[in-house]
């Protein structure tokens, strides 16, 4: 039986400037002395779908078991003072470092502190350990990186596009400019929200063009070699983040363990595909670095992978493997991966640009949690050059990350390409699956001798195993829309298959443990947990379509969420946005969004609406504020390139 919760809303943190950070405590009800503490600290809104909409019941949770958990607002969002004009600053890990030392001092704490976070929670976790708060005893990041400029924005020189321009940008726009959500009480309220209006830019404004400072992309970014406490990492292999966690995990110096399953951007026990219970896992690290309980998870194997393809959770005793094989495949004529060195003399292959290529692989967005996958990737195919190995005579597993060494010549500016690789699956039916993929900007390729350009690309961490009888299938094209934005014109590629300019593709092949390890001791579930009770509604839509007239190829989305955050306050966000791409003139691509955020009170009913337009070379913006359905306040943002 869970001991009952109590929560205090609004606990007011003092920062160094004067700045009061506001939290939601959970404690439990018959508390009478020190806990150890666990902490918080997101931009999505304590009383908002972060909080009340994501982490209530995991929270609940944690202090039903005996902790103080304290989940932060932002400062300049939600219910915390100042503002906060650009994302990713590192005044959040010093503001988190100060919360930890304030959480510590507190009478109801016994000066033990972690800290967990989903995504950007799971990101000031990392960041604020690399600062080393004195009562930080150990941190539980899941899908979260020390650098999300690279993994989110512009990742290896390829500007990055659906997560980032149409979906989050203007949703949090919308957010960073309503008032608290609760009725504190307090008669500064209004000029807490009025200082919040003149000074939260949006926050896209900082990843197009010149950066908010010169050092600004430097800067935001953590440097996990200065994590010496005990850190629990987890993610999925379709998340966006596995490769940084993988970064954060080798790096990181404290006691450590690795949690990776077959996830996108979403909770492990609410996934869609292989539901854990990882709170129990949780729940461990927190007793063992915490309170001290000498539970085993440190003698434990540190590295827990689900293998897809084969359907199973397996330990390990490091990362990387160490008995993996690299392995080398070379792309040779007619459309083959071949295990010979290939002679000299070979003809190139032929790629001309498409613009639309990548639109089957939307699926694997991280973001796009309710599109089913694995899906046929088939179509993508006359889109691109494909080179297939020959039927697999056994099971082959690939934990790890590949590489494309590629090898090609073009007329176009390599500053105005994008080299995209793909790993497929192709079983004997002749439906293929995407494992990995990855792009690249051509201006990060090197010459190789006559006119002929190298590049590396590496592909995303993953675990696979392709069947008996199955295909490896490398795939090379310049576009993965809707993933990334397209190039300005249309081109065309050679991709050079004889010596000395050979493609390839590496791979880490796993051969069995030998001996096994015992399997994880994982609690699966029958099927995603339920959302958070304060949650009214919410779901979400995507479409794929091609305009016979025009041309054009259009991605869409909508999704809204609606929750209780008082007995008479209502919470709302809906976004609906749209990316189009024209084969013929790729640079008319483009990205439009509607986003709002609404709260309807006692106090007054206020919605945000937020237009946002995105090209490849402007970004647009306008936001409207309504207060009881009248005009409260408006501006306009311009930025070209």
């Amino acid at each position: 039986m869970k001991e009952a919760v109590e929560v205090t809303c609004d606990v007011r943190v003092p920062m160094p400037d004067g700045v009061l950070l506001a939290g939601n405590l959970y404690r439990p009800a018959s508390a009478a002395g020190q806990l150890p503490a666990i902490l918080t600290y997101i931009p999505y809104l304590k009383d908002g779908f972060g909080g009340l909409g994501g982490m209530d019941p995991y929270q609940r949770h944690f202090a039903s078991r005996g902790y103080a958990v304290l989940q932060l607002d932002f400062r300049g969002v939600g219910s915390s003072e100042g503002v906060n004009p650009h994302p990713f600053d590192p005044r959040e890990r010093d503001d988190l470092h100060q919360a930890v030392e304030w959480t510590a001092a507190q009478p109801w704490c016994d000066g033990s502190v972690g800290i967990w976070g989903v995504s950007y929670g799971g990101i000031t976790a990392i960041a604020a350990a690399t600062t080393r708060p004195p009562h930080l005893r150990a941190i539980i990041p899941v899908h979260a990186t020390d650098d999300n400029w690279g993994a989110m924005f512009v990742h290896r020189g390829s500007r990055l596009m659906l997560l980032a321009d149409p979906h989050w940008g203007p949703g949090m726009t919308a957010n960073n400019l309503l008032p608290p959500l609760r009725a504190d009480g307090t008669p500064d309220w209004i000029e807490r929200w009025f200082e919040r209006l003149d000074h939260n830019d949006p926050w896209h404004l900082a990843w197009h063009g010149e950066p908010p400072s010169p050092d600004y992309v430097e800067r935001q970014r953590a440097d996990p070699g200065l994590i010496d406490v005990p850190m629990f990492a987890i993610c999925g292999w379709h998340d966006a983040y596995p490769e940084d966690t993988l970064r954060v995990f080798d790096r990181a110096r404290g006691p450590k363990r690795l949690l990776f399953g077959p996830w996108k951007h979403a909770f492990p026990d609410q996934a869609s595909a292989e539901p854990v219970d990882f709170v129990r896992e949780m729940d461990r690290w927190w007793d063992r670095w915490l309170r001290g309980d000498r539970n085993g998870v440190e003698d434990e194997p540190p590295v827990t992978i689900y293998v897809q393809g084969a359907g199973r959770w397996r330990s390990e005793m490091e990362w990387p493997i160490q008995r993996r094989r690299e392995e080398r495949l070379f792309a040779a004529p007619r459309g083959r991966l071949s295990q010979q060195a290939p002679a000299p003399g070979r003809p190139a292959d032929r790629y001309d640009y498409d613009a639309r290529g990548g639109l089957v692989s939307a699926a694997y967005d991280s973001v796009l949690e309710p599109i089913a996958y694995p899906q046929d990737q088939t179509s993508d195919d006359p889109g691109a050059l494909s080179y297939d190995s020959e039927p697999l005579a056994e099971p082959v597993e690939v934990t790890g990350q590949p590489s494309v060494r590629l090898f090609f010549s073009t007329e176009a500016a390599p500053e105005e390409i994008t080299l995209v690789a793909k790993l497929l699956d192709v079983a004997p039916d002749g439906r293929s699956y995407l494992v990995c993929f990855d792009s690249l900007s051509g201006a990060l390729a090197r010459p190789a001798g006559g006119g002929v350009l190298e590049a590396e690309i590496p592909l995303r961490p993953t675990s696979y195993e392709f069947g008996a009888g199955h295909r490896m299938r490398l795939r090379i094209s310049g576009a993965n829309f809707p993933a990334i934005w397209p190039t300005p014109r249309r081109y065309s590629l050679l991709v050079h298959t004889g010596a000395p300019h050979a493609t390839e593709l590496t791979f880490p092949a796993v051969p069995p443990q030998a001996p096994a390890l015992p399997p994880p001791d994982l609690a699966p579930l029958p099927g995603p947990a339920a959302p958070a009770p304060a949650v009214l509604d919410r779901g979400a839509a995507y479409s794929v379509s091609r305009d016979l007239v025009t041309g054009v190829s259009s991605f869409r989305g909508r999704r809204w969420v609606s929750l209780q955050v008082m007995p008479h306050t209502r919470y709302s966000n809906r976004q609906e946005f749209t990316l189009d791409v024209d084969a013929d003139h790729p640079d008319r691509a483009s990205t439009s969004t509607r986003a709002l955020a609404s709260l309807e009170r006692p106090t007054g009913a206020v919605e945000v609406r937020v237009d946002a337009a995105t090209t490849l070379r402007a970004l647009t913006i306008r936001a409207e504020v309504d207060l009881d359905g009248r005009r409260f306040w408006e501006r306009d943002w311009r930025k070209r390139w």
